[in-house]
């Protein structure tokens, strides 16, 4: 299965023709290359390669001997890698955490199988490194893992049937499934590769037909299939395959351009959010060549810096290059006076730190390479992102991003995407008194003169503890009425409402608080304390006067004097109202306060004498 695949990946469908792009020097772009050791004593390359570099400068790699094929972890010196139990083993990529993805025959070496490497994990024999079997799809038996993604998930292919006839795009997660890419390719493509994956699980690679001719590069984002099309921006054209995809959903590879298969084919960078044929917005872009007819890109970091190889004039040569902003640079051209031993031939991958890893020849042997990041400066690394931060209304909220590159950076926050922050040049940024208008999310764009890379957003929520907008009313009932106390509150859900008359009343947690049957019992003080996750407010108190109705036993009128009997609650008031040469309604005066209840009570009519013969009557108020 690996023989069959990486002849897929190298043979004549790669190529592309000069497209008149203007070759340049990057400037001050001088890489030293380390050496990774021979990789054959085989005549030609036969597979052997340096396949990843994670940001810990640990490379993987595969060499060739006459007897099998090895693979390694480089960290400054090699070391061998396991296998299933047969003889090979392919190593094909490694995450940030040395986790190592690839194929391995299994016991007997008949069939490869992909496996899942950890660094440190053993199998309970001291020394012994854990390599797991990912298994198939189906009732295959062969499967590769090809890319792993900083989560462990891993993009390669798997046999579906008995017969091995069938490959199928996978996706093998880290839960031990294996999610069926191949199967929601259109009709007609019934054999395919997944060849590479991103941060968010999405999956490149290629389809072909059932006989492995006319392959098109695919992209599953995760729900379903896009096919790529080629540079001749044709809705439904083949001739294409993807090798690469990067955390910005670019794509890489090399697909027909101009001409019949098997004569032009240029790398592109593909992007979702681009439209064929609209050329302000164009979804395929033409990286074109280092001068021959053909040219493949293999690798895309997150600044979109893109390496792969590429043939010179008359197409005798290969060379590995660099494409920053769309325009292919030798590599070659970009080393330092220490490496002229070397003539590199393919760039096989490129990390987030810029180093790239592939293979040449050092004195007219095959090596692996690595190529450490351009002097004098590294573009933005984020190592740290931004939290997301939940804190109580008024208080100060400080974000807080981690970067690497070569200094000066330069940082400025955002919030929600588009709107700069001024006075935000930090790598931190605080908040102070945050209210609800600073609710959103925000991001960070670090900047050098080397790149720049934008922070994944982190939101900010605004918690408020409760407040009382209207307290309870106080109020005064009569005996065996109703009495009903409610208050308005605000604040971040959910509140908890407890009412209290001298103490908590039970079962009073409602927003309002009824009391039915009022008696003089229930005169007093009540209030209500609101409380929810970030804090409690209290009420100031309500009234609650519980009094008697007025009962009238006598009303008199003795020498201008008003002499009434009555029975009341204190703080009661009265008037007087005559009824024949007054208006009805209109009182004569009022005595307020009478302390006291029962009895008769001698009221002295203060605007001058009642007239003679006339009818009055006295109007009682409680509080």
């Amino acid at each position: 299965m690996k023989i069959i695949l990486h002849q897929f990946r190298s043979c004549g469908l790669w190529f592309a023709v000069f497209f008149g792009l203007t070759i340049f020097q990057l400037s001050a772009a001088i890489y030293t290359v380390t050496d990774l050791g021979a990789l054959t004593n085989l005549t030609g390359q036969s597979q052997a390669t340096i396949s990843a570099v994670n940001l810990a400068g640990k490379a993987v790699g595969i060499t060739a001997s006459n007897t099998a094929y090895n693979s390694f972890i480089y960290g400054g010196t090699r070391t061998n890698l396991d296998t299933l139990g047969g003889p090979n083993c392919y190593a094909q990529g490694i995450n940030t955490s040395n986790v190592i993805c690839g194929s391995s025959t299994t016991v007997g070496g008949v069939v490869d199988h992909a496996f899942r490497w950890t660094l440190g994990a053993t199998t309970g024999v001291a020394g012994n490194v854990q390599m797991r079997d990912l298994g198939t799809l189906g009732n295959g038996n062969i499967s590769d893992a090809l890319d792993i993604n900083p989560s462990g998930q891993i993009a390669g292919t798997s046999t579906t049937d008995n017969s091995d006839n069938t490959f199928h795009a996978c996706r093998f997660n880290t839960n031990g499934a294996i999610t069926d890419v191949g199967a929601l390719l259109p009709g007609g493509l019934v054999q395919s590769f997944g060849y590479g994956i991103n941060q968010s699980g999405q999956v490149v690679g290629s389809a072909y037909d059932q006989f492995f001719s006319t392959p098109e590069g695919y992209f599953y984002n995760g729900n379903n299939v896009i096919m790529l099309g080629d540079l001749n921006a044709s809705p439904g054209a083949k001739n294409s395959e993807a090798f690469a995809i990067n955390g910005n959903g670019q794509i890489v590879g090399y697909a027909l351009f101009g001409g019949t298969l098997g004569t032009d084919a240029h790398a592109f960078r593909w992007s979702a959010s681009g439209t064929n044929g609209v050329s302000s917005n164009i979804r395929m872009i033409d990286l074109g060549t280092l001068g021959g007819t053909q040219s493949s890109a293999w690798s895309i970091n997150n600044s979109n810096v893109i390496v792969g190889r590429s043939n010179l004039a008359g197409d005798l040569e290969e060379r590995a290059f660099i494409a920053v902003s769309n325009t292919m640079v030798n590599l070659n051209t970009q080393l330092d006076a220490s490496s002229n031993s070397w003539l590199l031939i393919k760039a096989e991958y490129i990390n987030d730190a810029g180093q790239i890893v592939g293979y040449g020849t050092n004195n007219g042997t095959l090596h692996g390479f690595l190529l450490t990041v351009p002097a004098p400066g590294v573009a933005p690394v984020i190592t740290n992102q931004p939290s997301p931060l939940a804190i109580i209304v008024s208080n100060n909220a400080t974000f807080t991003v981690g970067a690497s590159g070569t200094a000066p950076l330069a940082y400025q926050w955002r919030l929600n995407t588009t709107t700069n922050i001024f006075g935000a040049p930090n790598f931190s940024f605080t908040i102070t008194n945050a209210q609800a208008t600073n609710v959103g999310n925000y991001t960070v764009v670090i900047t050098n003169n080397f790149g720049s890379i934008t922070s994944s957003p982190a939101a900010l929520t605004v918690n408020f503890p409760p407040s009382i907008g209207t307290p309870p009313a106080s109020q005064t009932v009569l005996v065996g009425s109703n009495a009903a106390f409610t208050v308005a509150a605000g604040g971040t859900a959910p509140l908890v409402y407890q009412w209290k008359f001298t103490a908590n009343l039970a079962g009073a947690t409602n927003v309002s608080l009824t009391i039915t049957n009022a008696q003089t019992a229930n005169a007093g003080n009540y209030s209500v304390s609101v409380t929810n996750n970030f804090g409690s407010v209290t009420s100031s108190p309500a009234v609650l006067n519980v009094v008697t109705a007025p009962q009238i036993t006598t009303i008199s009128v003795v020498n201008s004097n008003v002499l009434l009997g009555f029975t009341t609650s204190a703080g009661a008031t009265y008037f007087v109202e005559g009824r024949t040469n007054l208006a009805a309604g209109s009182w004569l005066n009022a005595v307020t306060n009478i302390a006291g209840s029962g009895g008769t009570k001698n009221v002295i009519h203060t605007n001058g004498a009642l007239p003679a013969a006339q009818l009055y009557r006295v109007r009682v108020t409680v509080p």
